[in-house]
């Protein structure tokens, strides 16, 4: 059980290393120059909402779910679809230019437009958040595997959620602490914080590409046990 929580905080921090849960939030922080308190905060809950909704929503599907995938899973069309999918995600992963790491200024240059418009009120950073949280959906691996922790633990389904939250709001903890060192350091902090903002997108790029191509070969070796091209 200890493990099980050891676990799920390396994951959570794992998650808070994504575009949504830090970078967007950083990026807003430079935008605007100055700690806008109801935004951020309106922004972080919203996100942290969002993922905690999906993690009820999969504890209440997942057993469903896996009956149903499993069902399909046995059918021989079903792995050469994911024999294909596999290809395709490997290529992808394996094929794809290396990202570039661009300058501070080119990413605050290309991105501000786009944040300031979405600073405008309350309602924009819950937009903001929700379109964030959409886009990560895809590709929330340690979410998934943490949901899947917190599912399978002999503990009361209120002792999950309780679990569940917590997990949320370990994954905006990074975010928040930026944004109090903001509020309370405000230029002291400032410079520093800008130049992490290109290793945190180079690092979310590169960690796309190395996820698509694991996921990719392990469906292709799965894929080809199950048609009887391996052993």
């Amino acid at each position: 059980m200890e493990m099980d929580y050891l676990v799920l905080v390396g994951l959570a921090l794992l998650d808070s290393l994504s575009a949504g849960t830090l970078l967007i939030p950083v990026v807003l922080l430079i935008v605007w120059q100055r700690m806008r308190g109801a935004e951020y905060v309106t922004y972080l809950g919203t996100i942290v909402l969002s993922y905690f909704a999906v993690g009820i929503a999969l504890f209440f599907g997942l057993r469903q779910a896996l009956d149903a995938v499993s069902g399909i899973a046995s059918n021989t069309w079903f792995s050469w679809v994911m024999m294909v999918l596999g290809i395709l995600l490997a290529a992808y992963g394996i094929l794809a230019p290396n990202p570039k790491k661009r300058t501070v200024e080119e990413v605050l240059e290309s991105r501000s437009e786009d944040t300031k418009k979405g600073s405008a009120g309350l309602p924009a950073m819950v937009g903001l958040a929700l379109a964030a949280a959409v886009v990560e959906v895809g590709t929330m691996l340690p979410y998934l595997a943490a949901i899947g922790i917190i599912e399978s633990m002999a503990v009361p389904f209120a002792v999950q959620l309780l679990i569940l939250a917590l997990y949320c709001v370990v994954m905006i903890s990074p975010a928040v602490i930026v944004g109090v060192l903001f509020a309370a350091f405000g230029d002291k902090v400032y410079n520093r914080v800008v130049s992490v903002i290109p290793r945190l997108e180079y690092e979310t790029k590169v960690t796309v590409l190395w996820v698509a191509a694991i996921i990719g070969i392990v469906l292709v070796a799965r894929s080809a046990n199950q048609l009887g091209f391996i052993g």
